[in-house]
């Protein structure tokens, strides 16, 4: 009875000499890679009083835990090398971290550029193959917003190579790799970006607040969501895509893509300082080299683009605040984008001059984007150009780091006299010297001659007699980026005045190359491919390239920009089976503003079912023509007749489309005076091209994208711009 009587006193003594299993963040697990050179930071957590050794390369650090439970030791410096063993001891567990390595920490973060993985960068198989480099090893920190600043971190570190390698930021990992060649250490790469976030997201929110330039920012009104309407909507377009995923998968043919649920769209993006809480905060003080940045595309609108002038440098410095040091901070300038406007020269302009700050670095990248593609692929050429950054500015090797870089002007008479700053080997063009403009006091501007004087440019234009701005490739899709430096490193754009920006500066010439097909004389064309699944893609092989929008973009060059709102199973009818109209996909066509239209819709209205509504057929298409010049005044639509249904289909009915559905079509041109593409009489012979009856493989594509490229340019088109088509397909 005694002993029962003490067993809960004893109890009591027992746990209170238990001790709390000692803790490590994520960041800080097997296959890191520790900064070399610098005092590292290692930290945790454990029970308040405790004692943590830590030990690695020699060198033990102790600590007691603080009222809080966190503790942290600084290792001293570290030489480059490994693999080492770091073990955390506490009082009643030792943590062992293995396959640790010592050497250059980058720290990668921003939006889908940087998010953009290294399996959908071009020439990916090469990149698999050479990708047996474990001392590279690539840390992704999951999207998570908080509404409070974190303490960790998930994610775990991977070793590089070619079964990871597809996993890695493209942007980061080509960079790293550069570092890496250049200077023969470990190279440890943190990945915490997520696609489609603003810059605030990834400042502290009261950073932000304290800036009194961010004060009209925050005045901005942000759109009003409806949570349920929107579930409600996304509810069904989800049981509509499972549908049509059944069907696709029935017919072999590629499934279309899952509709994003916006509620987890609105918890990945966080609100103004979310992501910084949520991915960021609890990566500090993890010793880093220096950040690389990849963001803007999502303040590019016509309300947030003026900020960003503050914000990137807003980020730049209360990162490094936090940190404690001055890290070296380089960032991705926005490419060319067939975007209207302003929004992304502003970016652009903002990026150029947060250069002020001390140890920070460029990538011009206004030639290797994609016009009809906000994700280029090409981010090899991206990671080499800020990789020249990092080995010149930062590891001091004797080389080019960057382009020309606007430092001022004169006025000289007739002429502006424009200086730079990495002149490397002096000023060049490649190709002709287009995309300069000057104005005078009107403010009207005028296409302005370029000649090089030394590291001077001197501009002058005949229809300004008294210059006194000028303008470089100021479009959010330039025609021409000719200005380079000896080392063939690209210009940035630039502006020497500081007018507000309302209006494009002047209209774009483009260049005289025997290449460039025909198009409007003012600014890059844009075409909106509006239509069913034949529209969409299906039945292509690859649906990044075999599509006949995606062949009629190369076919037409980079003076267009060619966007695909095809939807499978789509109906012009609004009593059909699925009203195009009711689609995403065609608000998406309105706002794109098309100069161009190329609607394609009746194959499915051919079905007996939806063709019942026959009637319906004339007032929904007007109903849609109506729409595209309301949200385009000034647009051209071209009605492609559908393309024939061959035996044995999806239950489209030729019959219906030759005798009835082109008639009504055509009826239809005539009375609302719009062109007409024939795409039923040139693919009648293509049986053999149509797998499924219905949708053309990549050659059918080709056809389509030929017989359009023609009708648009009036010109034969160049089918050895296309890539070759896979063995079968002819």
């Amino acid at each position: 009875m005694k002993l029962r009587a003490l067993l809960p006193a004893l109890l009591a003594c027992l746990a209170g000499t238990a001790h709390a299993t000692v803790k490590l963040p994520a960041v800080i697990s097997d296959h890191a890679v520790l900064q070399r050179d610098t005092t590292v930071p290692v930290w945790g957590w454990a029970d308040k009083g405790e004692e943590v050794n830590v030990t690695i390369a020699g060198q033990t650090q102790r600590t007691t835990a603080g009222a809080d439970g966190k503790w942290r030791v600084n290792l001293d410096h570290l030489a480059a090398g490994g693999p080492h063993v770091l073990t955390v001891k506490g009082a009643g567990n030792t943590l062992t971290v293995n396959d640790v390595l010592v050497g250059e920490v980058w720290l990668g973060s921003g939006q889908s550029n940087m998010a953009f993985r290294v399996n959908s960068a071009i020439n990916y198989e090469q990149e698999q193959a050479a990708a047996d480099l474990p001392q590279i090893r690539h840390f992704t920190v999951p999207g998570h917003a908080s509404d409070t600043a974190l303490d960790d971190v998930a994610g775990k570190w991977e070793v590089c190579s070619p079964a990871t390698v597809g996993g890695f930021s493209a942007t980061l990992f080509f960079t790293g790799r550069e570092i890496y060649h250049a200077v023969k250490v470990p190279v440890g790469l943190i990945n915490s970006s997520v696609g489609g976030t603003p810059i605030e997201s990834w400042i502290d929110a009261g950073a932000q607040h304290a800036t009194p330039e961010l004060k009209g920012f925050f005045e901005i009104k942000a759109p009003v969501v409806d949570p349920e309407k929107q579930a409600a909507i996304y509810k069904k377009q989800l049981e509509t895509w499972t549908e049509e995923a059944k069907k696709a998968r029935a017919a072999k043919q590629p499934v279309p893509r899952k509709p994003a649920d916006p509620a987890a769209a609105r918890a990945r993006k966080g609100n103004v300082g979310g992501l910084y809480n949520g991915m960021i905060a609890g990566l500090i003080p993890y010793a880093i080299h220096g950040a690389l940045w990849y963001q803007g595309e999502a303040n590019s609108t016509a309300d947030k683009a003026p900020y960003y002038q503050y914000q990137l440098p807003l980020l730049v410095k209360d990162w490094r605040k936090r940190w404690g040091y001055d890290f070296p901070f380089a960032w991705v300038q926005l490419p060319n984008f067939g975007n209207r406007g302003n929004g992304w020269c502003q970016v652009r302009e903002a990026e150029l001059k947060t250069l002020s700050l001390p140890h920070t670095g460029m990538a011009v990248t206004l030639d290797i984007g994609e016009p009809a593609n906000i994700h280029p692929k090409n981010k090899q050429e991206v990671g080499r150009r800020l990789g020249l950054w990092a080995r010149g500015d930062v590891y001091g090797e004797k080389i080019a780091t960057s382009g020309p870089l606007y430092a001022g002007h004169e006025i000289k008479g007739p002429d502006v006299s424009v200086s730079f700053t990495h002149t490397d080997g002096g000023l060049v063009f490649k190709g002709e010297p287009l995309g300069f403009v000057v104005a005078g006091e009107d403010k009207q501007w005028h296409e302005a001659k370029a000649r090089i004087d030394g590291d001077h440019l001197i501009l002058s234009s005949t229809e300004v007699a008294k210059p006194v701005a000028a303008r470089y490739a100021w479009a959010d899709l330039p025609l021409s980026t000719a200005l380079r430096n000896g080392a063939g490193l690209l210009g940035s754009p630039f502006r020497t005045d500081d007018w507000p920006l309302d209006h494009l500066p002047v209209k774009q010439r483009k260049p005289s190359t025997a290449e460039a097909p025909a198009r409007k004389a003012s600014l890059v064309v844009r075409v909106a491919c509006v239509g069913d699944s034949i529209t969409a893609g299906a039945g292509a092989r690859n649906l990044k390239t075999g599509t006949y929008p995606a062949q009629l973009q190369v076919l037409l060059g980079r003076n267009y920009v060619v966007r695909n709102f095809g939807v499978g199973g789509c109906t012009m009818e609004r009593q059909g089976d699925k009203p195009y109209d009711k689609e995403l996909a065609f608000r998406n066509a309105l706002a794109f503003k098309p100069d161009i239209v190329l609607l394609k819709l009746g194959t499915n209205d051919s079905k007996p079912q939806n063709w019942a509504h026959k009637d319906d057929f004339v007032p929904s298409a007007k109903a849609l023509l109506s729409a595209l010049r309301i949200a385009s005044p000034g647009v051209k639509i071209w009605l492609c007749l559908p393309m024939p249904a061959f035996p044995g289909n999806f239950g489209i009915t030729d019959k219906i489309i030759h005798d009835e559905v082109i008639p009504e079509l055509r009826k239809l041109a005539e009375e609302e005076k719009l062109p007409l593409i024939d795409l039923y009489a040139p693919m009648k012979d293509q049986g053999g091209n149509v797998p499924d009856k219905v949708h053309p493989n990549d050659a059918g594509y080709r056809r389509i994208a030929a017989i359009i490229s023609k009708t648009l340019t009036g010109k034969e088109p160049e089918l050895d711009l296309l890539p070759s088509l896979e063995p079968g397909l002819r």
